[in-house]
């Protein structure tokens, strides 16, 4: 995938995010996967904490949009500081309640 070959982590990570949302959203869960999680690599790869957070964000938003909470709780880490890691959590767990996606796993 020409993505990984992206030499900036910013830009990188925005190119992986597209791809794994289109792999996502065309039922490819193994592909979305796999392109997600290089997408929180290149993110947490970013040294500014700024840039690490809101870019954070929008990789938290896109797990949300297709219905990926888990991963969203998971990548909730990605944030350099703690009260964005609570607000996140929170926004998972409104948009998983809204959408009647009770809780799955411990």
């Amino acid at each position: 995938m020409i993505a990984r070959l992206i030499p900036q982590p910013e830009l990188r990570s925005d190119a992986l995010l597209k791809i794994a949302e289109t792999q996502a959203r065309r039922g490819d869960a193994e592909g979305a996967t796999a392109s997600y999680r290089e997408t929180a690599n290149a993110v947490a790869s970013i040294p500014l904490d700024d840039v690490r957070g809101v870019l954070a964000g929008v990789v938290i938003d896109s797990l949300i949009a297709v219905g990926r909470y888990e991963d969203a709780r998971g990548s909730i880490s990605l944030y350099p500081d703690e009260p964005r890691r609570l607000l996140a959590l929170e926004a998972v767990a409104e948009s998983q309640g809204r959408r009647g996606a009770g809780a799955i796993g411990p």
